[in-house]
């Protein structure tokens, strides 16, 4: 068992080599792009190419089999991206930057929610302790936080 903070333990589970790789593979793809904010960018002038993910069931489904690492940074982008496009659509007399970054900011804050809670992590907050910066160089010096491969 490693220790990422003093007192949230991140468990190990021994599994086959042949389930560690589909977990590594399953981790590599582990993002759940929000389509509906690609639409919302396309309708307000945005030309991104078509971004696949992982839908959120699929991802919980990862969770359950020891997945523990998601990446939301793409989500949060197109959702802040979507919002700033549609803002500035909605009123073309805006030019305080302030208008369309609050909304930006709001759609980020909501998808995070709506992650933290499909993927069991909401509310933990108060269980992470922070470890300083030098006990965790010294951690890894000492080989404590070394990669164990099983």
């Amino acid at each position: 068992m490693n220790t990422v903070t003093e007192s949230v333990p991140t468990l190990e589970p021994v599994i086959s080599p042949a389930l560690r790789a589909n977990a590594i593979r399953f981790l590599a793809m582990a993002r759940s792009a929000p389509l509906e904010w690609l639409q919302i960018i396309r309708d307000n002038g945005g030309a991104i190419k078509e971004t696949y993910g992982v839908p959120v069931e699929e991802i919980q489904e990862g969770i359950r089999h020891g997945v523990r690492k998601i990446n939301i940074d793409t989500d949060i982008r197109l959702a802040m991206t979507g919002a700033i496009r549609r803002s500035l659509n909605k009123d073309k007399s805006e030019f305080d930057p302030r208008k369309p970054l609050k909304d930006a900011m709001q759609a980020a804050k909501s998808l995070c929610k709506e992650r933290f809670e499909a993927f069991a992590c909401a509310g933990q907050a108060s269980r992470i302790n922070p470890i300083h910066l030098d006990k965790f160089a010294l951690r890894y010096r000492t080989g404590e936080l070394a990669q164990a491969v099983r």
